[in-house]
This record gives structure tokens, sequence and C-alpha cells, in this order.
């Protein structure tokens, strides 16, 4: 079977409520620097989403909003549940400011699929250790 690699599909739409409400869970349940990038989800825009079914998005946070002090990637990440299937969910960064809403599977998840359950997302650490 010879799969496509996965591209990125050019967007340009303001954030969901959905994908706010997670980014805001990820960066509240990280390092304590990582709230600082809160204020950029204010206006953040989506400019591209995967191919390959996954719910990644790119995004661009609103022109003239100061950068952060930069930081390691992610800013912020966790485990969730789609539909009972594992995921996982990263908030990263580029030079100062949010980049992109990554979420991965983790398990057989029938693609596409869509965001996990806020309930069901839990600091990757914390998961991590009652998965293994």
């Amino acid at each position: 079977m010879n799969e496509e690699p996965a591209k990125t599909i050019p967007l340009d739409r303001p954030i969901s409520s959905e994908e706010r409400t997670i980014a805001e869970w990820l960066l509240l349940h990280s390092k304590p620097s990582a709230i600082s990038f809160l204020p950029q989800l204010d206006g953040a825009r989506v400019t591209g989403q995967c191919s390959c079914g996954c719910p990644t998005v790119d995004l661009r946070v609103t022109d003239g909003t100061p950068p952060v002090q930069p930081q390691d990637n992610p800013v912020g990440d966790a485990l969730g549940e789609v539909n009972g299937n594992m995921v996982g969910v990263m908030l990263l960064q580029s030079g100062g400011y949010l980049a992109c809403l990554e979420v991965y599977d983790l398990s057989d998840i029938p693609h596409p699929y869509g965001l996990p359950e806020l309930k069901s997302l839990r600091p990757w650490e914390a998961g991590a250790s009652q998965n293994g």
C-alpha cells in the first residue's frame, strides 16, 4: 500500500471554541511558564489542517501580538481519548508564538477523527505512568 505523506491543507478561519478550550487546558496543565501564551489564544487563527484526517491545525497569532519568551516544545502535552481510542495532544510554539495544536493517534484509530473530549485529557507524565 503506497500511502502519501500527510500535507498541510491551507485554511484561514478563527480557532474553534473546542480547539481553544483544549489549547487553554494544555497551557494551564503544563509548566508554569506556559501560562504566558494564554493571551495569544485571543484572536488566534487556524492557517492549516493536516491532510491525514487527524484534527491537527497550524495556528497564527493576531498581528501585533508581542511574543513571549520562546520555550522548549511542546509548551503543553497530554493524553486524551477519542471514541475510546488513545491520542496524544501537543501545543507547539515557534519564536515565542503559538504555532500548532497537534493531535496524533496512539492506537489504531480510524481516520478522520475529531478532537479528544476535554474530560479525557490528562498531563502526559500522569497518563504515561498510568499506562506504563
